[in-house]
């Protein structure tokens, strides 16, 4: 079980990703960002950075705006 104290960034992503009815996997994989790195994280083999969570948050509220229609 990971360490939220030394990986911040997963819990927020997590939470977010649930409060989105999003899976955070479907958003790191939109992003770019492997399975394998997404477990590690879990694991606490590493740490989420700084720039990869906002890249990840933003994807987030991207996937979960809803489609504009054509002008």
């Amino acid at each position: 079980m990971q360490d939220t104290e030394f990986n911040p960034y997963l819990s927020q992503l997590e939470q977010r990703a649930a409060e989105l009815g999003l899976g955070l996997t479907e958003v790191c994989v939109a992003e770019g960002v492997a399975e394998t790195t997404l477990f590690r994280w879990r694991k606490g083999e590493t740490t989420c950075r700084q720039g990869t969570a906002e890249a990840l948050f933003r994807r987030m509220e991207a996937m979960s705006a809803p489609a504009q229609e054509p002008a």
